[in-house]
């Protein structure tokens, strides 16, 4: 995601976010209409949201020193927030 020029569309950071690695998102409240999940993006309280990635069959799971710029730029449907906090998200393998 890093890679895309300039502050990148919705459509390249999810088209990129849809690849394996797989990454999610836990802790925050959900509405299930049907048979769809729909993460309540206004939530205040961010200290218990955690991302998790599925990387060599093993679940890695923290919660980013920016995952409200993530959560925000789902919300704005701003690429380059969503990119500087996903850029927080580190792992030592």
């Amino acid at each position: 995601i890093s890679k895309i020029e300039g502050r990148g569309t919705l459509s390249e950071v999810l088209g990129i976010l849809l690849q394996k690695p797989i990454i999610e998102f836990a802790g925050l409240p959900v509405d299930l209409r049907g048979y769809r999940v729909f993460y309540k993006l206004d939530s205040k309280d961010f200290s218990k949201v955690q991302m998790a990635t599925f990387y060599n069959n093993k679940v890695y799971r923290f919660t980013p020193n920016l995952i409200e710029n993530v959560i925000e730029g789902f919300k704005e449907l701003d690429g380059e927030k969503i990119k500087s906090g996903l850029l927080s998200y580190q792992v030592i393998l």
